[in-house]
């Protein structure tokens, strides 16, 4: 198969791995099985960056290129190819955020973000930032999907200054402690209070609130809930 002679090409010596990339015939199914290459965690291990180098320049394939960076070890370098590619080639936001996974240092992400011109990918990106300050400066380029994930992480504290503000109240507060989902959920309608105990995640939580406000659905309402969860009583 011929991911696996590209999984044993790309640990050979310099001059086989630039033979290889540069064969027209493994060419084709480079570009070919591009999906399933560059959808896998892997390492190209040129030892003389010059063949790296060499290979890049001569590259016109813009899959090719794809998979040959995604390859690079080092995750400075890795970046430093990425915005040279922008230069060369226009890029899918999909294949960028493939991408912009693989890399863990905060200032590298930063310097990528700017590429993602798809407001679904720039918000997936930014919310996978580890410095929380950055996310909250730059919260209203977040959609609704990637807040609530970003707001999930955060403390009660947090999260209660995003209800006082009126902001997604009935998702938020199904993210609280036990302790101050009650007391926010005393403060809502009961209409509100019903689509907060549909939307608690934690299990544990749910069928204890669900119990304790069994008398705000109806008996079909809680049959429903009841086969849902496979609780057995409330």
């Amino acid at each position: 198969m011929f991911i696996d002679k590209f999984l044993n090409f790309i640990n050979q010596d310099d001059k086989d791995i630039f033979n290889f990339f540069t064969s027209l015939e493994n060419r084709l199914y480079l570009t070919y099985y591009f999906e399933d290459i560059f959808n896998r965690n892997y390492i190209i291990n040129f030892n003389d960056s010059n063949y790296f180098n060499k290979l890049l320049d001569i590259e016109n394939d813009k899959l090719i290129y794809l998979i040959i960076i995604k390859g690079v070890a080092n995750e400075n370098d890795r970046v430093k190819y990425i915005l040279d590619f922008n230069k060369k080639f226009s890029f899918n936001d999909y294949y960028l955020f493939n991408l912009y996974k693989t890399l863990n240092n905060d200032a590298n992400k930063i310097s990528i973000l700017r590429l993602f011109t798809v407001k679904k990918f720039y918000s997936h990106a930014l919310v996978h930032l580890a410095n929380k300050n950055i996310i909250k400066e730059n919260i209203s380029y977040l959609t609704q999907e990637d807040f609530l994930l970003f707001v999930g992480s955060l403390p009660d504290e947090d999260k209660i200054s995003y209800i006082n503000k009126n902001i997604l109240v009935t998702d938020i507060i199904a993210m609280l402690s036990l302790e101050n989902m009650e007391l926010y959920f005393n403060q809502i309608t009961k209409i509100q209070k019903k689509i907060v105990i549909h939307k608690i995640a934690n299990e544990e939580i749910k069928l204890y609130m669900l119990t304790k406000y069994s008398y705000l659905f109806s008996q079909d309402e809680l049959d429903y809930l009841l086969e849902k969860h496979n609780y057995k009583s409330v």
